[in-house]
């Protein structure tokens, strides 16, 4: 296949390039090409192949020297995801309160001193999961099936991610910490309240 490859300084000018016609495809990062097709005067007339040249991985941000928030918001995501793997949604989170199984019985916080040991209730994954849901409730509503972007989770799904595990050598080990954190608001519900306005 022969192609002519165009260069341009701002991705304002590809887009207006690509819809003018003067291109017939451009790339980017999967999000970014779904987030750029909705600003196409016609949307639905364009497509995004399903091929994968490259994996950028996405994760939350924090500002630098924030150690403990870091940390919060490191085993908030952890948390989600581990909640998703085990089918505990915001829907039956009640139900896996009550379970006897050892991981959701460490997950939501009825066996072991996770939370209390990141300075957390025995309960914050419960209280989180509760709120916003586990990780693919979170990833349909805002950028999944139902969001605006419409983006299949693809090699994000849970079922990839068991396909693909995380080597040991990669795995992060919990340690506790010492949050400085107002008496009024415990830790989990500054992490809800930090995640409700990052969604919103």
């Amino acid at each position: 296949m022969k192609y002519t490859e165009m260069k341009f300084p701002k991705l304002e000018e590809v887009v207006k390039a690509y819809e003018s016609g003067k291109c017939d495809t451009f790339t980017a990062d999967v999000s970014q090409l779904y987030a750029l097709r909705l600003n196409l005067t016609q949307p639905s007339d364009h497509v995004i192949l399903p091929d994968v040249i490259s994996k950028e991985p996405l994760a939350p941000v924090v500002r630098q020297r924030d150690d403990d928030w870091m940390m919060l918001v490191k085993w908030t995501l952890y948390a989600m995801i581990n909640a998703e793997e085990l089918g505990i949604t915001s829907k039956n989170i009640d139900e896996a309160l009550k379970s006897k199984k050892p991981d959701v019985m460490r997950l939501v916080g009825t066996e072991g001193t996770y939370g209390e040991d990141l300075g957390l209730t025995k309960d914050w994954a419960a209280r989180i999961i509760r709120h916003v849901g586990n990780y693919g409730e979170i990833y349909e509503r805002n950028v999944g099936a139902g969001s605006k972007l419409k983006i299949p989770r693809g090699l994000n799904s849970a079922l990839e991610r068991r396909r693909h595990p995380v080597r040991a050598a990669d795995q992060v080990t919990a340690s506790s910490a010492c949050l400085d954190v107002s008496a009024q608001v415990s830790p989990a519900d500054a992490v809800v309240a930090r995640l409700d306005r990052a969604i919103q």
